[in-house]
């Protein structure tokens, strides 16, 4: 199953709208691949993720996982892009609703699960009040691991 969420991306000092697609399949964590012109840290993001995901309670994916950041010209950088692909990754495996359409979502993630805030910046584009009342609302549904 496909996710698709919104985030931003940097030019210089503008903030570019960023599309995260996340595509669940086949079996096992093998080989997680990100493209779309990501940094080292944006790539490192699916470790940060795998721990987040785990540590929050819910069900680790444990299929194949292709992250694609477009635009594709466009370079990635840093560890904003952790939650979007948490979020994804979650929506793809069916374990939340997908974003609404109109959300976009920037920020990195601790390892114990809770999201970190998005750089001073860029704090105005972080629109987690959606994942919030969703994910509360799905884990009830769900219930951890």
């Amino acid at each position: 199953m496909i996710a698709r969420l919104q985030s931003v991306a940097l030019r210089g000092i503008d903030a570019v709208a960023c599309e995260i697609e996340v595509d669940v399949y086949g079996g096992g964590f093998k080989n997680p691949v990100v493209v779309g012109l990501p940094d080292a840290a944006v790539r490192e993001s699916l470790e940060r993720v795998r721990s987040a995901i785990a540590n929050s309670g819910y069900r680790e994916v444990e299929q194949n996982v292709t992250v694609n950041l477009a635009p594709a010209d466009l370079k990635k950088e840093g560890p904003a892009y952790d939650l979007p692909i948490a979020l994804g990754m979650l929506a793809a495996d069916g374990q939340v609703a997908p974003a609404e359409p109109a959300a976009f979502f920037l920020g990195s993630t601790h390892g114990a699960g809770e999201p970190a805030g998005p750089p001073a910046r860029i704090r105005g584009w972080a629109r987690s009040d959606w994942f919030a009342r969703r994910t509360r609302r799905n884990r009830k549904r769900a219930g951890p691991g």
